[in-house]
């Protein structure tokens, strides 16, 4: 971006056209000096930059001009904006504000210069970002130190199935350690069809957004896959027997098999966005994930009228509670005996489907005064 600017500046000023007014590889080497020119400016206010034998067909055929750190700033500025906007939407995806950033480490040649620093301190606040002699050399450093202590890399978030009345059931959790050249890691859980009704049972795998295991069952969760497969549609609740299998290979992909048992029907997906970390002993990562509860937003997306959602009809033990209260009452209708206190939230769902005694109409119909 330094390099055309500068170009378009001097072409103009000597009116002269681009196509043919440059010699041959004297573009690489002005791109070059524009590099040192925006290292040396992160220490200086200005540079000359100079570039022998750069025109053809002219008595001054080199390329000279004065760069200075104000006009630097202004010729980045857009990439500068499109990168601190970035930085929000990683933000804004992980549900942290700024001001939760407990420290901003600056990596790489860039978080030299100082209208970056100055947009990291104002974001971050200058006590809390870090910016080291080494910054070019940061991360390689790092790396060779994990490959030297052999570090092995671990799961970051749980993976789970999401199961009936939106209970989680963890398949792979957070801290298991991934597998290494020539290895695969299985898993195999045994789930039961709580409604098959439509003749299909849901698998929805998803991961909370809260790294570590400490999470609690109303944390959000983002969805990463769903599989479905083929069940009996006249069969009871838990008559279906399902079950689910999870690889996670040496390339870091996690394969999810799904079979139903009646209906002998199969799927099958591949998760390839999981999240890792590295196990650095006891002390070094902790459990949860640090935010502060007290200024957390939740960042929750409002239902929208018409939203559409997957209910999970699938269970890993059989209870009665699972199941939709109006299939329930499909095949045992003493399940709804007050003496046997069914849940509530069942009754509800039986009765939203029930006609009214009074008018015939359907109990959720507004028209119904009864």
């Amino acid at each position: 971006m330094i390099k055309n600017h500068l170009v378009q500046a001097v072409l103009a000023k000597r009116a002269l056209e681009a196509s043919d007014a440059i010699q041959q590889g004297a573009d690489a080497r002005l791109l070059d000096r524009c590099e040192r020119a925006k290292i040396e400016l992160s220490r200086r206010q200005g540079v000359e930059i100079h570039v022998p034998s750069f025109f053809r067909g002219t008595t001054d055929d080199d390329f000279d001009y004065s760069l200075e750190r104000e006009e630097l700033e202004r010729i980045v500025a857009p990439l500068l904006e499109k990168a601190f906007e970035r930085i929000g939407r990683v933000l804004g995806k992980a549900q942290y504000a700024p001001e939760q950033v407990a420290l901003c480490v600056a990596t790489g040649g860039m978080s030299n210069m100082p209208a970056v620093r100055q947009r990291l301190h104002e974001w971050f606040g200058s006590e809390r970002v870090r910016v080291p002699d080494d910054t070019a050399t940061l991360v390689a450093e790092g790396a060779a130190w994990i490959a030297a202590d052999e570090v092995e890399l671990v799961l970051a978030k749980n993976v789970e199935v999401e199961t009936a009345r939106s209970q989680y059931l963890p398949l792979v959790k957070a801290g298991t350690t991934m597998p290494n050249a020539g290895e695969v890691q299985t898993e195999t859980v045994h789930l039961y069809c709580t409604d098959p009704r439509d003749g299909t049972a849901k698998f929805r795998m998803c991961s909370p957004t809260r790294a570590g295991r400490s999470v609690r069952p109303n944390d959000e969760r983002l969805a990463l896959a769903i599989v479905t497969v083929k069940v009996h549609p006249d069969a009871r609740a838990f008559y279906e027997r399902l079950e689910l299998d999870v690889r996670i290979t040496d390339d870091l992909i996690l394969q999810a098999h799904a079979r139903s048992l009646i209906a002998k029907d199969e799927d099958a997906c591949e998760i390839h966005d999981l999240e890792f970390g590295l196990e650095l002993g006891d002390g070094a990562g902790g459990e949860g994930d640090g935010r502060s509860e007290g200024g957390h937003s939740g960042g929750r997306r409002g239902h929208l009228a018409g939203d559409l959602s997957v209910r999970s009809n699938v269970a890993d033990r059989t209870d009665e509670a699972l199941v939709p209260g109006e299939f329930v009452a499909q095949y045992d209708p003493n399940y709804f005996d007050v003496r046997r206190r069914p849940p509530e939230e069942q009754v509800h769902e039986k009765l939203y489907y029930e006609m009214c005694a009074g008018c015939g109409r359907a109990v959720n119909d507004p028209a119904c005064r009864c």
